[in-house]
């Protein structure tokens, strides 16, 4: 009672979410959204509003919940695993924009925070993004992060798998510079 019905609106919206019934947990994760004080509560509500957005490829409905959800985070004590996933996903709703720089940036304090459910798919995203705008000195710096021996790796076989995927574009990114032509382009219509 001290905490009002939100709490329990929450439960059965997730009950509902889990029965598949998206649209209508959409709806009861709304009415804790509008009706609930509690940080950590909203911080849920926004991350399971953006993660139904996200089901359903709305990738601007999904960011702008993921940084209500983040912005709830400068709460004092609501450090939590939903706000780095907002995080996360935040990072990856900006590079789907093509927004590849920001994303990058985005993905640094997750790798360095090492969340082990986290931080090797936003070592290897952030890979892929700065490989894409052509920082091949920083794509090269975040493969070698990803080829480090890690402990703090949860599922040792996507860690395999993500260093191997490193490594392939480490070997591109080498072989295109060793390819690479640094003089000038001749003139190959010039007349003699």
């Amino acid at each position: 009672p001290a905490r009002g019905r939100a709490p329990a609106v929450f439960q059965a919206a997730w009950c509902l979410e889990r029965a598949g019934r998206t649209e209508d947990a959409a709806k009861y994760y709304a009415e804790v959204v509008e009706s609930s004080t509690e940080p950590g509560l909203l911080a849920e509500a926004y991350f399971r509003l953006a993660w139904l957005a996200l089901e359903g490829r709305e990738m601007e409905a999904a960011a702008s919940r993921l940084d209500s959800a983040i912005a709830l985070a400068e709460a004092p004590g609501l450090a939590s695993p939903t706000i780095e996933h907002a995080r996360y996903w935040s990072a990856v709703c900006v590079e789907t924009e093509g927004r590849l720089l920001d994303a990058a940036i985005r993905y640094q304090p997750i790798i360095e925070e090492g969340n082990p459910d986290l931080w090797l798919e936003a070592a290897y995203r952030r890979l892929l993004c700065l490989s894409q705008v052509g920082d091949l000195d920083g794509a090269l710096a975040a493969a070698e992060i990803l080829l480090q021996p890690a402990a703090n790796a949860r599922d040792p076989d996507r860690l395999r798998a993500l260093q191997a995927l490193a490594r392939e574009e480490q070997w591109q990114i080498e072989r295109a510079r060793a390819f690479a032509y640094d003089g000038p382009i001749p003139n190959v219509n010039a007349a003699d």
